[in-house]
Formats: structure tokens, C-alpha cells, sequence
């Protein structure tokens, strides 16, 4: 499963894109997001699917030297 994290500074907050690619058989089944600790998205997915992607906009606090954690896992199944 290959996962790709990305972000932008946004006027308020950061815009962040979350995909998740599923290999061979592997069927996508849960997505869960954290930003800075916090859950952004705890997502089942009913079917499951090959491709998952979430755009989160506005989240958190922009600004230089701000440093943030992005954190998604995706289970499958």
C-alpha cells in the first residue's frame, strides 16, 4: 500500500491531500488522519476501494518555523 502525504500553506491554516494506493488484490478498508495529535478523518470504507483520496482544508496553525505532524493510516482488507 503506498500512502502520499501533502501540504500547503493556506491564508488560515494548512491544506493537506491524503492518498492512499492499494497494490495487487489489497482493497482499501479504513483511512485514519491525525494532524498535530489530533484525529482529522477516522473513515470505514464500505465497499472497499483501490484509491482513497481526502483533501482537509483550513487545519491547524500556519507560519514559518511552525513544525506539524501528519500522520495517516489506512487498513485493508
Amino acid at each position: 500500500m503506498r500512502i502520499t502525504l501533502s501540504h500547503v500553506r493556506a491564508i488560515v491554516g494548512n491544506d493537506l491531500d491524503v492518498a492512499v494506493q492499494a497494490e495487487g488484490e489489497e482493497q482499501i478498508s479504513r483511512v485514519t488522519v491525525q494532524y498535530d495529535g489530533f484525529n482529522i478523518s477516522d473513515e470505514s470504507i464500505n465497499p472497499p476501494v483501490q484509491e482513497y483520496e481526502q483533501a482537509f482544508t483550513q487545519q491547524g496553525d500556519a507560519g514559518l518555523d511552525i513544525k506539524h505532524t501528519l500522520v495517516a493510516k489506512a487498513t485493508y482488507g
